[in-house]
């Protein structure tokens, strides 16, 4: 089914905010999920650490658990601002 929001983020060094990130996303997944809209989450890893990749992969598998959202993640080595 495809996606009537998707959210586009792209994180560089945000290990220290993910967590609250992903209380906030949940949230707001949880809200769509019982308007009867289906969600999409992008995120874009610049660079990231090994940190970041843990999290992120909470974060999929959370949201993958819990039917709210569906998560497309890409890893990309460090882009420029005007990428």
């Amino acid at each position: 089914m495809p996606a009537d929001i998707t959210i586009i983020t792209s994180l560089y060094r945000a290990e220290a905010y993910l967590p609250v990130y992903t209380g906030r996303v949940l949230g707001v997944a949880a809200q769509v999920k019982a308007a009867g809209l289906a969600l999409e989450l992008a995120l874009v890893a610049n660079d990231p650490t090994d940190r970041e990749r843990a999290l992120i992969s909470q974060l999929e598998g959370t949201l993958r658990d819990s039917g709210t959202a569906t998560a497309i993640r890409l890893d990309v080595p460090r882009e420029p601002l005007y990428a």
